[in-house]
């Protein structure tokens, strides 16, 4: 029997595990890192480019209790790269959300930027079901599908809305062209114009402060702690609950750890502050797979 917790965690939960930190991130050092970074200043990828992945393992918790898991897998080679997420809440936890969901996205490395070409999520969730199918070229919607279409009362998308946009996987790999690592505020101090194929918002960062953090496997040492806004501009539906709790002056971190020696950071922890109870995803496992020298 499912207990009463209020449908906007729920709901929060859903769209946070779809749209939020659908993200991981790829290191590569030695030749995989020398290939790496000549496709971040936008080299093309020669014939035998080195190829890097990351393979990361998150638990969500609402008010401290395990409500789901979320599994990443991204690689990149040369200068394309792949990520694919999948979310599931099982029938244990069907007290806070049943379903599942997953998101792939595809695309290139430009300027130490992930610049997405195709888009795709399913999600298959309590009160809300989809199939996004997403086409960008360089930076602007070319073609979308999105199934079944929502009929209820949101806030237009117009067309001007659709430019300088990034799907949700591919915006919180945080990465900057230049030489030298990412320093902590630099990190922070961005806004990411997301399209997740039926809401457009921005997620505004600004820098908070250096912590640490220690994985079950993969990762021990320091990390940069950004504070984010949720600034929603259209497709979400008049009245969300999911806007209202959001942006009701809640505290919204995002942890973010270095990739070796790169300008690139990745989410190792996302958490909403909530007097009802904290929704936080951290992760297990963050484990870097490199080719090794002889490669």
């Amino acid at each position: 029997m499912r207990h009463a917790v209020p449908p906007v965690l729920r709901t929060a939960f859903c769209v946070v595990l779809v749209s939020v930190l659908g993200n991981v991130a790829v290191i590569a050092p030695a030749k995989a890192q020398r290939a790496f970074q000549g496709a971040s200043q936008g080299e093309g990828a020669s014939p035998g480019a080195s190829k890097a992945t990351l393979e990361a393992d998150y638990t969500i918790t609402a008010a401290s209790v395990p409500v789901g898991k979320a599994a990443w897998t991204t690689s990149i080679t040369g200068d394309r790269y792949v990520s694919r997420a999948v979310g599931r809440a099982g029938t244990a936890i069907t007290f806070f959300f049943s379903g599942q969901a997953s998101v792939e996205t595809q695309g290139v490395l430009r300027k130490g930027m992930l610049q997405p070409e195709a888009f795709a999520a399913k999600v298959a969730g309590d009160d809300d079901k989809a199939d996004i199918k997403m086409s960008l070229t360089d930076g602007t919607v070319s073609a979308l599908s999105v199934t079944p279409p929502d009929t209820l009362d949101h806030v237009p998308v117009t067309a001007d809305q659709l430019h300088g946009v990034v799907d949700p996987l591919s915006a919180l790999l945080i990465g900057s062209a230049g030489a030298g690592p990412l320093g902590a505020r630099e990190s922070c101090q961005r806004t990411l114009p997301i399209f997740d194929g039926r809401r457009r918002y921005d997620l505004v960062l600004s820098y908070k402060r250096l912590d640490r953090v220690e994985t079950a496997i993969g990762y021990r040492g320091s990390v940069v702690v950004c504070a984010v806004t949720l600034r929603a501009i259209s497709g979400q539906r008049r009245g969300s609950p999911l806007v209202t709790y959001a942006t009701d002056g809640r505290e919204i971190e995002l942890w973010l750890a270095p990739l070796g020696a790169t300008r690139m950071r990745a989410p190792v922890r996302f958490s909403i502050a909530s007097l009802l109870g904290n929704l936080v995803i951290a992760a297990d496992r963050f484990a870097f797979h490199t080719p090794t020298a002889a490669q």
